[in-house]
C-alpha cells in the first residue's frame, strides 16, 4: 500500500525495482527531456502502444477494437484515417473462436487469412 511504500522510501528499505518505478520526476527534469515524434497507428487518433477500451455494455467496444486490429493487420484505413500496417494482437477474452470467425467474416467478407492478426480468447491473469 502507499503508506508502506512511503515509510520504506523514508527509511531507505525499498527494493531497487520499487524505487525506480515509483520515483517521480521534477518539472525541471521533465522540461529538459526530449521525446521522439509519436508514431501513429491511426493517424491523429491512436498512437502506438497498448490500449484498453472502456464503456457501457453493448456500445460496440469489441467491434471497434476488432475493426482497428483488422485495419492494422491489413494496413487499411479505419475511421477514414490512414493506418500504419503492423502486427495486431486482439484479446477477445469474452468471446470464442466461432464468434470471432463470424465477426471477421462480416468485417472482411473476401477473406481475413493473415498472420498479422493474432487473436486470443484466453490470457494469463495479471497479478
Amino acid at each position: 500500500d502507499i503508506a508502506k511504500i512511503k515509510r520504506e522510501k523514508n527509511t531507505g528499505t525499498q527494493d531497487a525495482h520499487v524505487r525506480t518505478t515509483l520515483d517521480g520526476v521534477t518539472a525541471e527534469e521533465l522540461s529538459r527531456k526530449t521525446f521522439p515524434p509519436l508514431q501513429w497507428v491511426i493517424e491523429g487518433i491512436l498512437p502506438e502502444g497498448s490500449y484498453m477500451l472502456s464503456a457501457r455494455p453493448k456500445v460496440g467496444k469489441s467491434w471497434l477494437a476488432l475493426q482497428i486490429c483488422v485495419g492494422v493487420a491489413y494496413g487499411e484505413p479505419v475511421l477514414s484515417r490512414e493506418v500504419k500496417p503492423g502486427i495486431a494482437i486482439y484479446l477477445a477474452l469474452e468471446d470464442n473462436h466461432r464468434r470471432l470467425q463470424s465477426r471477421l467474416r462480416k468485417l472482411r467478407p473476401l477473406g481475413y487469412d493473415t498472420p498479422s492478426l493474432r487473436l486470443y480468447t484466453k490470457w494469463r491473469r495479471f497479478n
